[in-house]
């Protein structure tokens, strides 16, 4: 008889419980493992995403932020500082254009009398904002007594708009006022002359979206573009009374395209 013991049938059972204890245990661990897994990867895609309430918003600057899933608080911190760069950028805007005078401007003192005025209020400056239509949207909206002022190198003139300004969104549109006349003078002889419509129309200005190449025209009388040139429309005499006048607008001598220098838009108070 050899020295290994035989198994009883008691024995074999309690083996074979053991190994399929053990099968048990290793396939939870298994499962234990690829749910860790899984989690793992769901949290690293997760941290790929672009919050989308940071991207494009439209109250300032788009801060984006690549890679990062930011918190509520996070976000509130960044909205912060759009609104703190959007406020610092109309503050220094509002510096620049309060240093901005008119007062030497014998144009300053004839639209004073005109509308007695106390004193302008610059709204809109190409100096400041460049011939950007967005900002001459958003400076002018829902504003009154407005002067649109032309200057060229040697010459001054533009037009007068009474009533609230409409700028509906992105598009061309249209602005009337019961009170609106034109005006021009030459720098050499500041003597401003003014010139009344024609007609009983109240169309006074048009804006224009971002696309076009235009940034405003007077009612048939000129356009000013993007590109710093202004065309003289070639009806302004039949639309104003410039009877008188042998060249509308004393500053063209003659030419319909004269080089914008400054394009200003004031309000009267």
């Amino acid at each position: 008889m050899g020295n290994s013991a035989t198994l009883t049938p008691q024995s074999q059972l309690s083996l074979d419980m053991q190994k399929r204890m053990l099968q048990v245990k290793s396939a939870r661990q298994s499962l234990k493992l690829s749910k860790t897994s899984k989690s793992l990867c769901t949290q690293q895609l997760s941290q790929n995403v672009i919050p989308k309430n940071v991207i494009g918003r439209s109250d300032g600057p788009s801060l984006l932020v690549h890679h990062k899933r930011t918190s509520q608080r996070e976000r509130d911190s960044i909205y912060l500082q759009q609104k703190t760069l959007r406020y610092v950028s109309n503050k220094q805007r509002m510096s620049i254009a309060k240093s901005i005078t008119l007062k030497d401007n014998n144009l300053y003192a004839f639209l004073l009398s005109k509308k007695a005025s106390k004193h302008f209020e610059v709204l809109y400056d190409t100096r400041i904002s460049g011939f950007d239509s967005r900002d001459l949207r958003s400076l002018i909206s829902y504003k009154q007594k407005l002067a649109f002022i032309v200057e060229t190198q040697d010459n001054i003139f533009g037009f007068y708009h009474e009533d609230f300004v409409n700028c509906t969104g992105n598009e061309t549109t249209t602005n009337w006022s019961n009170r609106m006349f034109l005006f021009s003078m030459k720098k050499s002889n500041p003597i401003p002359v003014i010139f009344m419509k024609n007609t009983q129309q109240k169309d006074s200005f048009t804006l224009y979206p971002d696309r076009d190449e235009r940034l405003l025209s007077c009612f048939s009388a000129f356009w000013v573009f993007k590109d710093g040139n202004v065309i003289i429309n070639p009806d302004v005499k039949d639309a104003y009374d410039m009877r008188k006048i042998l060249t509308p607008f004393s500053c063209v001598d003659g030419n319909r395209k004269v080089e914008c220098v400054r394009f200003v838009v004031v309000k009267t108070e």
